[in-house]
């Protein structure tokens, strides 16, 4: 079956080395082993031929593309956030949708460092060819998160242009970290990474983002980082809970109304079921989470996962090409 794969990683050479280059990529530990960074590294800067034999092999029509979390957000200086992201976007711009418009669009990525330089940067990539939203981490500062007041001006640039945003996981902040001490194996995409991120939006819920921005879209990888599974807990317990959130309906209410989520790296039948069944299939998407994750492994899996055929037909195109046509 056709399909349109939405968290599909790019990078290039350059701006891979901003990880390992700065002071704060230099301070986070990379949570993959040297034989896995060796294997990626040179698919994940393939912007050309390799990436579209491999679609074309799995039936993928198109791919979203993303940074992903490669070195951007640990650049301190503003100008320069301003500079490396401008020069990445333009790149996927101009060298990569460009050569095959058909083929690929694009999320950008954003100067964090400022709320507003962040807007801006929105508002200028979804006036180019190919691009429907941004990808931002979910702790783009040490100790600020999207619910901050500084990230107002992009979650009203988000509303006015209809970009999506994506938010995927970045290393845990360093003061949590304590958490994982002598535990390598429970940081990053294991385990950490999902339930950052999952918190991360449960601050955006709370904190009444989505009520101050009613059509702000946002978008979840790995099926919706765990939070499917207890949605029922988390309203039961909102509804007991010290009454500081901000947000005017049942939390599991703003993700069938603002969020959508994808398969992204978590090919597994139970947990797409129980998405669906609390979320509908309206509002899951396809993805593979490539390179990181095999095309062909997940393009099999839903092909064959035991779920209804309107179910897999909105998953795997359906929906996205509802959400995000072709222009």
């Amino acid at each position: 079956m056709k399909k349109i794969a939405i968290e599909e990683h790019i990078s290039t050479p350059e701006f891979m080395a901003l990880r390992y280059t700065t002071p704060r990529g230099k301070a986070r530990p990379f949570p993959l082993n040297p034989d896995e960074v060796k294997r990626l590294n040179p698919i994940i800067c393939d912007g050309g031929e390799l990436r579209l034999k491999v679609m074309d092999a799995c039936e993928v029509e198109r791919c979203v593309l993303m940074s992903g979390s490669i070195g951007f957000d640990y650049i301190d200086d503003l100008n320069e956030g301003i500079s490396e992201t401008k020069k990445f976007n333009d790149y996927l711009a101009n060298e990569v949708i460009a050569v095959h418009p058909d083929r690929y669009q694009a999320f950008a990525t954003l100067p964090m460092q400022c709320g507003e330089a962040a807007a801006a940067e929105l508002r200028r990539c979804m006036k180019l060819q190919g691009f429907i939203g941004a990808v931002v981490s979910g702790s783009p500062r040490p100790g600020l998160y999207l619910d901050d007041s500084e990230y107002e001006p992009l979650w009203q640039a988000a509303e006015d242009t209809g970009a999506f945003l994506y938010i995927h996981p970045a290393e845990t902040p360093l003061d949590a970290m304590t958490l994982y001490r002598g535990f390598d194996c429970l940081n990053g995409s294991t385990w950490s990474w999902g339930s950052d991120t999952a918190t991360y939006v449960l601050r955006l819920v709370f904190g009444g983002i989505f009520d101050r921005h009613p059509e702000a879209k946002l978008i979840m990888g790995h099926m919706g980082e765990m939070l499917p599974f207890v949605f029922r807990r988390i309203d039961e317990r909102w509804k007991v809970s010290p009454m500081d959130s901000k947000n005017k309906l049942l939390p599991s209410a703003y993700f069938l109304k603002n969020i959508y989520i994808t398969v992204s790296g978590n090919a597994s039948g139970p947990a797409l079921r129980c998405a669906i069944e609390e979320m509908g299939a309206d509002r899951i998407l396809f993805a593979v989470d490539y390179p990181f994750e095999s095309m062909e492994t997940f393009c099999n899996f839903i092909d064959q996962v035991e779920i209804s055929q309107e179910a897999r037909e909105q998953i795997c195109w359906k929906n996205a090409l509802r959400l995000f046509p072709p222009k």
